[in-house]
């Protein structure tokens, strides 16, 4: 690995530490400081929103990584993704529940944009050096498993939500939002179809004829009432 005096942008609200590690790290030679609208570091085309592991969680918690997200699905000539150093760290904050519910967000934000884990900030920054070096060569810009860092298509923010739900991939996702691009609807068809606790245990065949799930392709009984148990009754 060489060096490069193309610009590497950092925005100018990251710690000063973060900037040091850049330069001590000796492959970028031109490290600009500035405040940035989108992300935190910027190569080329590659824009980069970077989260220590217990920052994800907090962001994710408060709210404000949907709208960092959305940002980076909107731009037009630039490709964002999310890097998540310092994954495996133990943290004493970190309650086991909350790791767990990290990780699967994590799973689900990847329908979303590329997301990437290291293990540390040494290894985030190995890993911005190779792809600026793909970059530079003229090349795709690959991680270190030799998957091609690319703009996934953007669906919505329903869509992602219906992503984040345990057990729901991102084909599921969709075709819960064709049938209810609204969660609130998707939550009063379930109420009105009254599948849960039908008396003596079965569904008649009233309530069968109103399953709400009947207008989506391929979601069988028991994945429709594991979601039902999830949304209406908060078990997971």
């Amino acid at each position: 690995m060489l060096s490069t005096n193309e610009p590497l942008y950092i925005d100018s609200r990251e710690p000063k530490s973060l900037i040091d590690a850049f330069k001590e790290h000796g492959f970028f030679k031109n490290i600009v400081v500035v405040k940035m609208d989108t992300g935190d570091i910027k190569f080329g085309k590659l824009v980069i929103e970077r989260k220590a592991f217990i920052d994800y969680l907090n962001s994710w918690r408060e709210g404000r990584l949907d709208d960092q997200i959305e940002r980076l699905v909107n731009l037009k000539e630039e490709v964002g993704i999310v890097i998540i150093h310092d994954y495996q760290k133990a943290d004493r904050w970190i309650k086991p529940g909350l790791r767990s519910a990290g990780i699967k967000h994590i799973d689900s934000l990847n329908f979303v944009v590329p997301v990437y884990k290291t293990k540390s900030l040494e290894g985030m920054i190995n890993m911005i050096a190779r792809f600026a070096e793909h970059a530079l060569d003229g090349k795709y810009l690959f991680d270190f498993q030799g998957r091609k860092v690319e703009a996934r298509s953007a669906p919505n923010r329903i869509v992602y939500m219906y992503a984040s739900l345990p057990g729901v991939g991102q084909d599921l996702a969709d075709k819960l939002f064709k049938a209810y691009s609204c969660p609130s609807e998707l939550i009063d068809a379930m109420k009105k179809a009254g599948m849960l606790n039908p008396p003596d245990g079965k569904t008649d065949k009233i309530r069968k004829s109103k399953m709400w799930h009947k207008k989506i392709k391929g979601l069988g009984d028991k994945k429709a009432k594991d979601l039902e148990e999830m949304l209406i009754k908060g078990k997971k």
